[in-house]
């Protein structure tokens, strides 16, 4: 008997290193598919990234050459105000679209925003060199604090500039107080 138990443990022996056998091919066929599948993913995953990255990509490329348009034409009809005027203020398109990055980067208004009511102050003839600067900087504190926009503050404050009898009026009506010293 324990020959025919040594003969049937031998016999179940093979069959397990057949079966591992088997087993170790099949596990090496899987693991080959799955290399490939996450392979094949993995390109797939990489490609749609590569498309969202370019497609990003294009999109900010054309928002950026949209504001450069938008910052050209602002510059060329500063230009034409400045031209238009006889260049009275006594800036340049460049100075003015400097001193809008500076006055931009200091307070919540855009540059092409102050760029804007630069021009509307260049229309006030009388307004010009460090009062021209001064005046946008008390036009933007008088947007923020009315919170009307900053064309209009300009509008207000370049009106008071020009007639300075009206344009304390004015600006009193809408809520700027003046000191008795300020009026005279």
């Amino acid at each position: 008997m324990a020959f025919g138990v040594t003969v049937d443990f031998n016999a179940d022996v093979a069959k397990f290193d057949k079966s591992i056998n088997k087993l170790s091919g099949d596990l090496t066929k899987f693991s080959k598919k799955t290399e490939a599948s996450f392979s094949g993913a993995r390109k797939a995953v990489l490609g749609f990234a590569g498309a969202f990255s370019a497609g990003q990509f294009i999109k900010g490329f054309k928002s950026v050459i949209n504001e450069q348009e938008k910052l050209q034409r602002n510059l060329l009809r500063t230009e034409a105000v400045i031209n238009s005027t006889g260049r009275a203020a006594g800036f340049s398109a460049d100075q003015l679209h400097e001193q809008a990055r500076v006055v931009a980067f200091a307070t919540l208004e855009s540059t092409e925003g102050i760029l804007k009511a630069q021009q509307v102050m260049l229309t006030f003839k009388s307004i010009t060199g460090d009062t021209f600067n001064r005046a946008i900087d008390l036009a933007n504190d008088l947007a923020v604090t009315t919170g009307v926009s900053l064309v209009s503050s300009v509008t207000q404050v370049g009106k008071a500039l020009q007639d300075p009898v009206k344009g304390i009026n004015a600006l009193s009506r809408s809520g700027v107080s003046f000191s008795e010293q300020s009026k005279k």
